[in-house]
């Protein structure tokens, strides 16, 4: 039986109660994966188009697979650890000399 309804879809709790190979055995729960099948789209799925800033930023370039991510990922680390070596690592103090 788990041959015909796939274990991602049906609960992996319902495929051991399935011991029988007719449907007769099972009635309620044959009748559930039969509306459950009824209930899912047919067709094409519709084309998804992205609304947030992250969502136009993850078609662009996360989903092509480009390289660019990482260099944008440096573009902003670079910089960032620049600044906290350098204003919050003890080297800088605008009023006092550093020894």
């Amino acid at each position: 039986m788990p041959s015909i309804f796939p274990p991602s879809i049906s609960g992996l709790g319902q495929l051991g109660k399935l011991t029988s190979a007719y449907p007769q055995a099972h009635p309620t729960l044959f009748n559930r994966m039969k509306v459950f099948y009824k209930n899912i789209p047919k067709g094409q799925a519709q084309p998804f188009t992205p609304k947030t800033i992250w969502q136009r930023y993850h078609a662009r370039y996360i989903a092509t697979s480009s390289p660019k991510p990482l260099l944008h990922f440096l573009g902003v680390m670079v910089p960032t650890g620049y600044y906290i070596s350098y204003f919050k690592g003890g080297h800088y103090h605008p009023r006092f000399e550093f020894h």
